[in-house]
């Protein structure tokens, strides 16, 4: 809970481009018609790459004693 208070400024500042971005390389509408389970794994690789690109914006610009 500690880290993602940490990062949440990093997420908040990250999301939106990372979101664009997705929209282009992987787009929604292609996957309306799949089953659940495909809709379901499409949105978690969503918010695993906006984590990863707020833990990778965090690491880059915070302070190491932070």
């Amino acid at each position: 809970a500690v880290f993602c208070g940490e990062i949440s400024y990093s997420l908040y500042l990250s999301h939106g481009v990372v979101q664009r971005v997705l929209k282009v390389i992987v787009p929604v509408e292609r996957y309306a018609n799949s089953s659940l389970a495909i809709r379901a794994g499409i949105e978690l690789a969503h918010h695993a790459v906006i984590l990863l690109a707020g833990m990778a914006l965090f690491r880059l610009v915070a302070p190491e004693d932070v």
